[in-house]
């Protein structure tokens, strides 16, 4: 082998072997958790939960309503994503970096008078590796990193495709 032959394959052997540790060290996203929820401050609650066995739990609160009953009663629905879902839903939690997402957003500006009429959302995402917990306070303008804004979009549509929720009071 010539002295260039010998330099052309170190010269795309060390990018190729690169590329394929680089590829090998990403972790796939097989073990984690995934929680959003809504909260009408003293009124009602929403909160879906994923987790990394393809199952899902979606819990309704109503507050409101359970405070003058006397008594609690969430509607709790349960399920299995479709492998299409699943895929979806792991995509976008990889795309999503949640390290560039702030921790809170809306609590350093005074709620005033109405807290009560607050919406609270709270997101925490958690893998072996990684544990966030990220807290919205509906006040104001927030930007936000689009693929973390992708990911709420998909949770939202996925919380309307499967509210079976008829509860009897």
């Amino acid at each position: 082998m010539n002295r260039i032959t010998q330099r052309l394959l170190v010269f795309f052997a060390i990018p190729a072997m690169f590329v394929i540790l680089s590829g090998g060290c990403r972790k796939s996203l097989n073990e984690f958790s995934f929680s959003y929820s809504m909260e009408s401050v003293n009124y009602y609650k929403t909160a879906v939960s994923f987790y990394g066995n393809k199952t899902w739990k979606i819990e309704t609160h109503n507050y409101y309503m359970d405070n003058h009953a006397g008594k609690r009663e969430p509607a709790i629905r349960e399920g299995t994503l479709t492998e299409e879902e699943y895929k979806t839903l792991k995509t976008l939690l990889t795309k999503c970096n949640f390290s560039k997402v702030e921790d809170s957003y809306g609590f350093d500006k005074d709620a005033g008078e109405y807290i009560d009429d607050l919406l609270i959302y709270q997101v925490h995402f958690q893998t072996p590796e990684k544990n966030k917990f990220i807290s919205i306070r509906a006040l104001g303008n927030h930007t936000y990193p689009l693929p973390f804004i992708n990911l709420l979009i998909y949770v939202n549509t996925f919380l309307e495709e499967h509210k079976e929720f008829a509860r009897e009071d």
